[in-house]
């Protein structure tokens, strides 16, 4: 009974010596060398004890995409082509480009069955325009009759790299109420005029949808077959097409 007494003393005479060691002495011994080359020596000084410095990182990280996401998301869309009998025969992506109206898409969203288009902004559907249909780089611009709209930042290509994380954003209009998908992934490839991406498997309906950097910068609109592979056109290919208008 007495060697557990003894065992417990020496215990709390140890933490409290830990303890004093801690807010007292290793603030002082910081100052010398080489104990101030010990990174949580000179931080004890600061009153700051980094236990996790990875984790506190992907903190970082995740809250700088988050940020991202929310930012692109006023810019985003749904769009919907109606074909005989005013039935869904495309069902996909949209987003802003400038805050009167025109909309970037997917070609295939808008089949030669389409007899009309409409854009889901927010909880309304309005009716949109087709300005431009081109089959080679992919993309449509449409039009809606709407002004004070929040139109996408774009991302500066050159700064665009391999290994760049990347996060995909899009709207499933497929569902009642409409959610939210996001995918992470990362840029695999990049020239002057692709770039070829890699995410997980995603639904067909995010077709149309954006990727973004970290800045919630897009990067380019995303195509998904029927596999749920993602492919990427880059936005340069997208503002070539909006110069020509």
């Amino acid at each position: 009974m007495k060697k557990l007494f003894l065992v417990g003393v020496v215990l709390i005479l140890g933490g409290l010596a830990g303890m004093i060691a801690a807010l007292w002495l290793a603030p002082i011994m910081a100052d010398y060398y080489p104990f101030s080359k010990i990174d949580w020596l000179v931080r004890s000084k600061e009153g700051v004890t980094i236990v996790n410095k990875t984790e506190k990182i992907t903190i970082s990280e995740n809250k700088a995409f988050q940020d991202g996401i929310a930012k692109v998301a006023p810019s985003m869309v749904g769009v919907r082509s109606l074909g005989k009998d005013n039935k869904a025969v495309a069902e996909g992506n949209g987003f802003i480009m400038t805050s009167d109206g025109l909309i970037a898409s997917a070609a295939v969203l808008i089949p030669d069955s389409a007899r009309a288009v409409k854009v889901i902004i927010g909880t309304e559907e309005v009716a949109a325009s087709i300005l431009k249909k081109d089959v080679i780089s992919g993309v449509t611009l449409l039009k809606i009759e709407k002004t004070n709209l929040t139109p996408v930042a774009l991302a500066d290509m050159s700064t665009v790299f391999p290994a760049q994380e990347i996060f995909l954003s899009a709207l499933n209009i497929q569902v009642n109420p409409i959610l939210t998908l996001v995918n992470r992934g990362y840029i695999r490839y990049k020239s002057d005029s692709n770039v070829l991406i890699g995410f997980s498997q995603e639904l067909p309906v995010a077709t149309g949808s954006v990727s973004v950097n970290e800045k919630g910068e897009v990067v380019g609109m995303n195509i998904v077959d029927e596999s749920g592979k993602v492919g990427l056109i880059s936005i340069n290919k997208i503002t070539s097409l909006l110069n020509q208008q």
